[in-house]
């Protein structure tokens, strides 16, 4: 399992090193997107671009919601 975390998004200057990194065609990949970061903001245009942006290379995306999927705030493992 490979894990690339970015908070700007797969911009243009880093799309064919991230694709290189990936190794496999987007499509053939699962991608989790976690909006979770931009919650405080009013203006979230930018999520959805994001989004987008990762529809046209090709990948089927999963999105999670760490406020829904851990509520309480609470550590993974933790009780």
């Amino acid at each position: 399992m490979k894990l690339f975390l970015t908070s700007a998004g797969i911009v243009p200057a880093i799309t064919d090193d991230f694709l290189k990194l990936l190794g496999k065609e987007p499509k053939d990949a699962r991608l989790v997107f976690v909006p979770t970061a931009a919650d405080p903001e009013e203006d979230r245009w930018y999520v959805e671009k994001d989004k987008e942006r990762l529809a046209e290379l090709g990948f089927k995306i999963e999105e999670i919601n760490l406020q829904v999927e851990n509520p309480a705030g609470r550590k993974p493992g933790i009780a």
